[in-house]
């Protein structure tokens, strides 16, 4: 399933670049990257560990023992979650991306009753 999703995010990341760059530039969003810096380490370190464990289906099947591989994913997953906060966009800089994304589906909305 990791494998399945990893394959999903990079194709859907692929269409992303793709509209970025055929969009106008005064068009496109302003994207934290750093914010989003987590997801590949933590996607790929899961799938690693998949592998290891009990999971695994391509001859590395059980380098984990059962349990020890739970742990290790938990382990792993603390790590990565620190390192997410830590890059984390500020909660001010969040609050107004929202106000702003509402005030434009406002507009929209107000265009569409017109």
């Amino acid at each position: 399933t990791t494998l399945k999703l990893l394959a999903a995010i990079f194709i859907g990341r692929i269409l992303f670049e793709v509209t970025l760059a055929l969009t106008k530039h005064e068009d496109r969003p302003d994207i934290d990257w750093r914010a989003a810096s987590w997801i590949w380490p933590w996607l790929v370190g899961s799938l690693i560990i998949g592998f290891l464990g009990r999971y695994g289906n391509w001859g590395f099947h059980k380098v984990l023992p059962d349990w020890y591989d739970l742990g290790v994913v938990a382990v792993f997953s603390l790590v990565v979650f620190y390192f997410a906060v830590s890059v984390a966009s500020p909660a001010e800089r969040v609050l107004a991306m929202v106000e702003n994304t509402q005030a434009e589906f406002a507009a929209a909305d107000a265009e569409l009753a017109d």
